[in-house]
C-alpha cells in the first residue's frame, strides 16, 4: 500500500503533520543560526575596526579606527580586549557571567600609567558609549566593584 499524505476525510495524515513540524523546526533553527552567526561576525569586525566614532577623518588625518596613543611602547589593546571579554555577556541564559579572575589577572601587575592607558583605550575602542568604570558598575558589585575602582585609583595594594 502506498503512503498517502491526505487521509480519507481530506485532512493531513498525522505522520505527514509530524514531518512538517520537524521540517519547520529545522528551518527556523537554521534561520536563527544564520542570523546569530552574521551578528557575531559583524561584532568581530567592529572590534577589529574599533569604535565607530573613531572611523571618521579628523584634523590629524586619523582614519580607519586608528587611535593615537600616548602610551609609548606599551600596547594596551590586548589588556583592554581581555577586560571586555571578561565582562561581555557571552552567556545569554545565565547571570553572573563576569570573569572576575581575568579582570584581576589583567590589572594586577600593571603600573598606574599602564592602567590609565588601558582605560583610555577601552573607552575609545570598546566602550560603546560607556566608560570602563560604567562597565565595571554594570558587571561587578560590592567588594569586587570597590577592588576594581581601587585599581584605577592607583592604590598600590587593592584590598582583598
Amino acid at each position: 500500500m502506498q503512503y498517502n499524505p491526505i487521509n480519507e476525510q481530506g485532512g493531513i495524515n498525522p505522520r505527514t503533520k509530524a514531518y512538517l513540524q520537524i521540517g519547520l523546526f529545522i528551518g527556523i533553527s537554521y534561520v536563527i543560526y544564520r542570523i546569530v552567526k552574521k551578528e557575531v561576525v559583524l561584532q568581530k569586525h567592529r572590534r577589529e575596526l574599533g569604535n565607530e566614532g573613531t572611523l571618521t577623518d579628523n584634523e590629524l588625518g586619523n582614519t580607519g579606527g586608528i587611535v593615537l596613543s600616548t602610551c609609548g611602547d606599551y600596547n594596551p589593546a590586548a589588556d583592554a580586549e581581555t577586560l571586555r571579554d571578561a565582562m561581555e555577556n557571552n552567556c545569554y541564559l545565565f547571570f553572573g557571567c563576569t570573569d572576575e579572575d581575568a579582570i584581576w589577572r589583567t590589572l594586577m601587575d600593571k603600573t598606574c600609567w599602564q592602567k590609565n592607558c588601558i582605560r583610555n583605550y577601552f573607552n575609545s575602542i570598546y566602550g560603546e558609549g560607556q566608560t570602563l568604570m560604567q562597565w565595571f558598575e554594570g558587571d561587578l558589585s560590592g567588594a569586587a566593584l570597590l577592588k576594581a575602582k581601587a585599581y584605577f585609583n592607583c592604590v598600590e595594594e587593592p584590598f582583598e
